[in-house]
C-alpha cells in the first residue's frame, strides 16, 4: 500500500515537470517605469507611402506632350512624380479629401522644390503650362474658376517696379461676374512723379482704367472699341501691390492688363490664351477619360 502511494505521487510530479513553461521563452515586454509614470513601448505602424498617381499621356501636336496626373488629396503635403520633374502638392488642411487631377504640359523641366497649391474641390482640375506660367482651375463639371498668367519681371520699359506687372489673376463668381487682380512687382513709397499713372484691364472690346493723379485723386473710366471714354463706377481698389477690378464680363472674354504714365506706356501682360487652355481641357477629356 505504501509502495502504491509513493508511485502515485511520483507520477504527479513527473506530469507537473513536463507541463511547466520552458525557461528559454522570452518574457512579454512590460511597460517601462519612469519618473513621470509608466511608458508602454510604442507599436510601430506601416510606413507612410507617397501617393502614386494614375498617369495618362497624349499629344496636342507633334511638339507638345501633355500628362494627366490623377491623385487623392488627403490633407497632407506630398510629392507628385511627373515626366518633367517633381511637383510638391499642397493645399489648405480644411480642403475636403478626395480625387483631383493635374493636366501638365511637358514643355520644360520643372525647377527643384517646385510646388503647386490646390484650392479646388473634389473632382476638380488644375491645368498648368510651366513654360509660360499659365494656370487654370476648373471644378468637377469643367467650369472655369480661376485663371492665372505670369509676366516677366523687369519688362516695364524703364518704369519703377510698382508699375511692373508680374501676374494677372481672374476669379469667377456669381456677383460680380469676375474679379481681375493685377499684381505689381513693388509698392510705391515715394511721392508720385508723373501727372498721372494708370493700371488698366482690357476685356473684349472694353478697357477699364484706374488712374492715379499726382494730387491724390483717383479716376475710374471705361473706354469702348472706338476709344470713347466715360466714367466707370467700379469698384477698382488698390491694396499694397495688388490692383483689383470687379467686372461684369463673361468667361468667354480674355483678360489683359497694362500700365502707363503721362510719360508713356509701361508694361503689358496678356491677353490670357483662352483657346489654348480650352484645347488642353478638351484633349484631356478625349484621350484620358
Amino acid at each position: 500500500m505504501r509502495l502504491f502511494v509513493f508511485s502515485f505521487l511520483s507520477l504527479i510530479a513527473l506530469i507537473a515537470c513536463a507541463t511547466a513553461t520552458p525557461t528559454d521563452q522570452p518574457a512579454p515586454q512590460l511597460p517601462t517605469p519612469t519618473l513621470l509614470g509608466t511608458v508602454t513601448p510604442p507599436t510601430l505602424g506601416a510606413p507612410t507611402v507617397t501617393p502614386q498617381p494614375n498617369a495618362c499621356f497624349f499629344r496636342t501636336d507633334a511638339h507638345t506632350e501633355i500628362g494627366v496626373y490623377r491623385f487623392d488629396w488627403q490633407n497632407f503635403t506630398f510629392t507628385l512624380e511627373t515626366e518633367i520633374g517633381e511637383v510638391i502638392i499642397d493645399g489648405p488642411r480644411t480642403l475636403p479629401p478626395g480625387p483631383r487631377q493635374l493636366i501638365l504640359a511637358h514643355n520644360t523641366d520643372l525647377p527643384p522644390s517646385f510646388g503647386l497649391a490646390i484650392n479646388f474641390d473634389m473632382g476638380g482640375t488644375l491645368i498648368y503650362d510651366p513654360a509660360v506660367g499659365l494656370q487654370e482651375t476648373r471644378d468637377a463639371g469643367g467650369t472655369v474658376l480661376i485663371q492665372n498668367m505670369t509676366d516677366p519681371l523687369g519688362d516695364a520699359r524703364g518704369l519703377p517696379d510698382y508699375l511692373d506687372i508680374v501676374r494677372v489673376e481672374r476669379s469667377f463668381g456669381y456677383y460680380p461676374t469676375s474679379t481681375v487682380r493685377v499684381y505689381l512687382a513693388g509698392v510705391r513709397k515715394t511721392p508720385q512723379i508723373w501727372t498721372f499713372q494708370n493700371v488698366t484691364v482690357s476685356m473684349g472690346k472694353e478697357t477699364f482704367t484706374r488712374q492715379s493723379m499726382a494730387d491724390g485723386k483717383i479716376n475710374l473710366t471705361v473706354a469702348d472699341a472706338q476709344g470713347r471714354v466715360k466714367e466707370w463706377p467700379g469698384p477698382a481698389t488698390m491694396d499694397g501691390n495688388v490692383v483689383a477690378f470687379d467686372l461684369q464680363t463673361g468667361v468667354d472674354q480674355a483678360a489683359s492688363a497694362a500700365t502707363s504714365t503721362s510719360g508713356g506706356e509701361g508694361d503689358v501682360a496678356g491677353p490670357y490664351p483662352l483657346a489654348q487652355m480650352q484645347t488642353l481641357w478638351e484633349a484631356a477629356e478625349k484621350f484620358c477619360p
